[in-house]
C-alpha cells in the first residue's frame, strides 16, 4: 500500500488576486469624469472666444470714413 502524504501545518492556501474596479473600456470613473471636465472647459474658451470675435466686428468704427465722391463733391 501506498503512503499516503501529509499535509504540510506550515503552507497556507494561496490569496487571489484583487481585481480593481474598471470600466468596460479599462479607465476609471475618475478618469472619464476628470476628462470631460477638460472638454467642456475647453468648448466655453472657444465659444467666449468666437463671441468675443462677433462683436468685434459688429462695432463700428472709430474713425469716420466717408466715401470719396461725397469728400470731392462741392456743397
Amino acid at each position: 500500500m501506498a503512503k499516503k502524504r501529509k499535509k504540510s501545518a506550515s503552507r497556507k492556501p494561496a490569496k487571489k488576486a484583487v481585481r480593481r474596479s474598471k470600466s468596460a473600456s479599462g479607465y476609471s470613473a475618475d478618469t472619464t469624469v476628470n476628462a470631460l471636465v477638460i472638454l467642456v472647459v475647453i468648448i466655453i474658451v472657444i465659444a467666449g472666444f468666437y463671441m468675443y470675435s462677433q462683436k468685434a466686428k459688429a462695432e463700428p468704427a472709430l474713425i469716420d470714413v466717408s466715401p470719396i465722391s461725397v469728400s470731392i463733391a462741392p456743397k
